[in-house]
């Protein structure tokens, strides 16, 4: 970070979600030796012409009305170039198939930003459901958009099951088991364990077993539904002695929480 501050590419007073990305791809692109070329650590040396064009890159990409957590930026010592979809992607990665190019996933990094340092991408079609559903659920929009790149939501088909499926992650995200041996995958990723007990989430949620009764109970190792008090009361008395576990009233919040986007639709005329 110190780095990037001395070569005035972010103001160490007054970071932004931006100035956390650049300093993230500073730091990744600071340890690059392109073929061919030898450089010895010890060597005290300033920021490179190419690093500072694809850092200047990396801000205008996140800045830029198509920023999306699809956005990449790809850097070479001819410079960078930054794409928005997996299309864009795929056509850069073919035509640059015989160069040496460092591929920097800023959209998903921006993504996986926490409060107060999320970044908030230029409106889409779907972005103000998204929008919608996290102010719902009282999260932050980055915990959707990690929800998203998992494949445990679907942007384009949001729903009140989102909702619960985003209190879910909020509850579990910050456990640490005592003695816990998973850690936590990507940064935009969950921990497996969080993964399989909202992924039990959303299939309880689709279940005709539903009612107010029904719980996940996530445990380090596995995640079990429950969808009436005695199923409840028995997996409590075989299971729940053996280790610790965090229950999740999906039915409770299910019957409580309100269509948002039936809350937010215009009154007709």
């Amino acid at each position: 970070m110190s780095g990037a501050i001395n070569e005035g590419l972010v103001d160490g007073s007054a970071l932004e979600g931006e100035d956390v990305i650049v300093i993230r791809s500073y730091a990744f692109l600071d340890r690059i030796v392109w073929p061919g070329e030898r450089r010895d650590p010890k060597d005290s040396r300033q920021t490179a012409l190419w690093q500072k064009l694809a850092l200047n890159t990396v801000r205008d990409a996140l800045t830029s009305p198509e920023a999306n957590p699809d956005t990449v930026v790809w850097a070479s010592k001819e410079g960078a170039v930054a794409t928005h979809t997996p299309q864009d992607a795929g056509a850069y990665a073919a035509r640059t198939a015989d160069r040496t190019v460092v591929k920097l996933p800023v959209g998903a990094w921006a993504a996986a930003l926490p409060h107060p340092f999320e970044i908030r991408y230029a409106t889409r079609d779907f972005d103000e459901n998204v929008r919608i559903v996290s102010r719902a659920a009282g999260t932050p929009l980055s915990l959707l958009q990690r929800l998203a790149a998992a494949d445990l939501a679907d942007l384009h088909q949001l729903s009140a099951h989102d909702v619960i499926l985003l209190k879910a992650a909020a509850s579990l995200d910050g456990v640490a088991w005592p003695q816990a041996t998973f850690t936590t995958g990507p940064q935009q990723g969950f921990a497996p364990w969080v993964s399989a007990a909202l992924r039990a989430s959303r299939q309880a949620l689709g279940s005709s077993g539903l009612s107010v009764h029904t719980s996940v109970w996530a445990t380090p190792g596995d995640a079990v539904v429950t969808h009436t008090a005695g199923e409840a009361l028995k997996w409590l008395i075989d299971e729940a002695n053996d280790h610790p576990f965090v229950r999740l009233p999906l039915g409770a919040w299910a019957e409580s929480t309100i269509d948002p986007f039936l809350h937010a639709a215009p009154t007709a005329e």
